[in-house]
């Protein structure tokens, strides 16, 4: 997870959790802007794979890896990332949090 996603919610976190164990599939991730990204479920098995990755280095190379064995979640709140102060108006201005969290029966507020 990264901690500029605000639109991440329990129900997401809780469906990929549910896809990876149920499919035993190696990544599940979420799918948003015509990829897969985090937030996203790893297996065990990814571990290796992970612990190599440069400090700066985003965990979509290792998802990107595994190809049509990662699982995907729609996340289309998923683009919306907040870095600023602006962007976070902006986010509250266009009322994005209930289009990406309509569909979910668990409570909606963002992860902090």
């Amino acid at each position: 997870m990264l901690c500029d996603q605000p639109l991440v919610t329990p129900a997401l976190l809780l469906t990929m959790i549910k896809q990876q164990q149920a499919g035993h599939a190696p990544v599940v991730a979420a799918a948003y802007g015509g990829t897969l990204g985090v937030p996203a479920v790893f297996s065990a098995d990814s571990f290796p794979a992970l612990r190599q990755l440069a400090s700066a280095e985003g965990a979509r190379k290792v998802i990107a890896s595994y190809g049509n064995s990662a699982g995907s979640v729609p996340f289309p709140g998923g683009i919306f990332d907040v870095d600023t102060p602006a962007q976070y108006a902006s986010l509250l201005e266009n009322d994005m949090g209930d289009q990406a969290t309509e569909d979910s029966d668990l409570p909606t507020e963002p992860l902090a």
